[in-house]
């Protein structure tokens, strides 16, 4: 069969193509547009991350507190921001699953603590290898001392 033999238009009897309404891009002229969604407010956090070299490196001139496995160092703040918390858990901690499991666990101590944290204060938290065999008991007492240990 030659090209000559094609035709060149569709005949009259096939039907437009339909999108079905699920697979409709809504952005396209004629649709209706929906009004915008609202942003989500940001979370009110009542514990902040330490940040900045500054920060850090009062920290590393306060004295460590130490209780067992874990330790401490604390710098007072002016009180009007919520305390800053940071951790370190180096590679001699074990691997990154070890250290994350760790951090996580404290994290969450630490947020049912947070009410005698020291406004404005920053904190610095770390621990040795032997802290990852800690039981929730332990870590939390562990935890409760050296909080309370900061302040002094």
């Amino acid at each position: 069969m030659r090209e000559a033999d094609l035709p060149t238009k569709y005949s009259e009897t096939q039907e437009e193509a339909r999108v079905s309404s699920t697979y409709e891009d809504p952005r396209r002229k004629g649709c209706a547009q929906d009004a915008a969604w609202p942003r989500p407010r940001a979370a009110i956090s009542l514990i902040w991350r330490v940040r900045g070299h500054g920060s850090f490196k009062e920290l590393s001139r306060a004295r460590a507190r130490r209780d067992g496995a874990l330790w401490l160092r604390f710098v007072a703040g002016d009180g009007q921001d919520p305390p800053q918390i940071a951790y370190a858990l180096g590679r001699k901690f074990g691997n990154a699953p070890k250290r994350n499991r760790l951090r996580r666990r404290m994290r969450a101590v630490l947020n049912d603590l947070a009410s005698d944290l020291e406004p404005g204060g920053r904190y610095l938290f770390g621990a040795n290898p032997s802290a990852g065999d800690y039981s929730a008991t332990d870590l939390r007492a562990s935890l409760v001392r050296l909080v309370g240990s900061a302040g002094k």
